[in-house]
């Protein structure tokens, strides 16, 4: 090797020492995470997730932060950014409220895949299913989102064959989605399957129903060739 290759070498070996002293130092550690896009989620929750305080931006693994945060339920998306040479910058973008289940007097915003995004206070013309059962639930929980759409359905149907016109509805793993009536009794269409030929049947079914003595505080679809009073 010539003296002045040597040289050459020897100058790009320090600079490259230089710069890996340098990004390795102490002035390239995140000091302020800032979060952007959360309207559900606390902004503190998101960095406290992401914990990225005192990390290197140029070895920090994204990827995993990225993860991390999208393990909040409440996120469909999220990146990280770097401002150099100690900010690091989240953007989320939720998902979107779509169903409303109440447990108690506690209502949760819901999105069209069943995840629990958080509670609320307003109603906001969204279908309510009420939990019978009232189980807890938790921020990021995924709910079977069947009732749901089964709730919505019968919400935007019904008002057209009957007089009923439910603000919201009840579910239970018994009797499946319940829709009271406004003399106080509840009809129980069960699961999703034959809604079709549960709504061929409730018409002279509640007219049949209206003429028991005493009414009936049960209307029964859930098998619609067979229903029942009671």
């Amino acid at each position: 090797m010539t003296r002045d290759r040597a040289l050459y070498v020897a100058f790009l070996v320090a600079i490259v020492a230089g710069l890996a002293l340098v990004i390795g130092g102490e002035r390239f550690r995140v000091r302020r995470t800032e979060v952007y896009g959360t309207l559900l989620l606390r902004s503190s929750d998101v960095a406290s997730a992401a914990a990225l305080s005192g990390a290197n931006p140029f070895t920090a693994n994204t990827d995993a932060v990225e993860k991390r945060i999208l393990a909040l339920g409440v996120p469909v998306s999220a990146s990280v950014a770097f401002v150099l040479p100690d900010i690091a910058v989240i953007t989320v973008v939720e998902r979107t409220p779509a169903y409303i289940w109440k447990v108690g007097s506690t209502m949760y915003l819901v999105s069209s895949d069943g995840t629990v995004l958080g509670t609320t206070m307003r109603e906001n013309e969204r279908v309510i299913v009420v939990d019978a059962s009232r189980q807890p639930v938790k921020v990021g929980q995924r709910l079977d989102v069947r009732p749901f759409r089964e709730a919505a359905y019968l919400m935007s149907i019904l008002p057209r064959l009957t007089n009923l016109s439910p603000s919201a509805v009840t579910y239970s793993p018994d009797l499946g989605v319940v829709v009271p009536t406004p003399e106080g009794a509840s009809i129980a269409f069960g699961d999703d399957q034959d809604l079709p030929l549960k709504l061929q049947e409730l018409v002279p079914t509640l007219g049949v129903a209206k003429a028991q003595r005493p009414p009936p505080s049960l209307i029964d679809l859930q098998y619609p060739r067979h229903p029942f009073f009671r």
